[in-house]
């Protein structure tokens, strides 16, 4: 006689699998919270057809309440989240449109003295930059 199943394609627990999945919960959450292994758990998915629809409609519930949240919310925080998510948005510039403003080659800068290259880094940081120190071994 064979053992019986844990799980089961009844209505109770695919309602249960759907509402884990409402709230973006993993295998590894479902698995525990239908008291079997995470092992056991994916097997049922893989198995059955209805358990990965209810799995997939949940999820998609879960996205669309969360987005909804976030778009009711009043922060800001928010907003830039939402913004960069879905209109994928980047705080990061790119390198086409990094100015880097080059005024010298690498051989004019091979060229300079010490006192000079000084200069220039200072005049391109401005307070940014300490001191040099006195105890610098290139000096």
């Amino acid at each position: 006689m064979a053992r019986p199943k844990k799980l089961r394609t009844d209505e109770a627990t695919l309602g249960k699998i759907e509402a884990l999945s409402r709230v973006l919960a993993t295998h590894e959450d479902m698995a525990a919270s239908l008291s079997v292994s995470v092992k056991t758990f994916s097997r049922f998915v893989q198995e059955h057809e209805a358990v990965r629809t209810a799995i997939e409609k949940g999820n998609a519930a879960g996205r669309v309440s969360l987005r909804a949240r976030l778009f009711s919310s009043k922060s800001p925080h928010a907003m830039i989240f939402l913004a960069k998510a879905i209109l994928k948005l980047d705080d990061r510039p790119s390198p086409a449109t990094v100015n880097l403003n080059v005024k010298h080659t690498r051989d004019d800068l091979m060229n300079l003295s010490d006192e000079e290259l000084e200069a220039l880094i200072v005049e391109a940081c401005g307070d940014r930059i300490t001191a040099r120190e006195t105890d610098d071994p290139v000096a």
